[in-house]
């Protein structure tokens, strides 16, 4: 079954929540886009691809939401792996969100991880050290 928003066909009602939510918080993103990582012989298709223009760059969102099921798990884990073997970092350059039966997905979560992903950035940035009143 697939979800419509904007004109976009979303794999589950949670990511076209997703999307609803980045399209009201004017974050810029893609769905699903082919991404080409450092080392990969094969491109990966995040769920979300985020650009964040205050630090002229990317990041990347994935929504696990069949956490319930072994293989979907197992799945997970080999992706979620990809992005650490290209070099990227979790919850820097790469954050997840998930839900399950007994969890469902509340899209509050979304703006303080995304919210935690940039502070990241700009913590571990000598800039903000340098121009911070600490």
């Amino acid at each position: 079954m697939l979800y419509p928003f904007n004109g976009i066909q979303y794999r589950s009602d949670v990511e076209r929540q997703i999307a609803i939510g980045y399209t009201e918080m004017n974050v810029p993103f893609k769905y699903e886009p082919e991404l080409w990582l450092a080392g990969m012989n094969r491109p990966v298709f995040p769920d979300f691809l985020l650009y964040i223009p205050e630090l002229e760059t990317c990041k990347i969102h994935e929504h696990y939401g069949l956490m319930n099921f072994a293989k979907y798990v197992r799945d997970a884990k080999l992706k979620s792996c990809t992005y650490i073997d290209a070099g990227l970092h979790i919850d820097q350059d790469v954050f997840f969100t998930y839900n399950t039966e007994d969890q469902p997905f509340d899209l509050r979560y979304v703006p303080a991880k995304l919210n935690g992903v940039i502070y990241g950035d700009l913590i571990s940035s000598n800039e903000w050290i340098n121009n911070s009143s600490l």
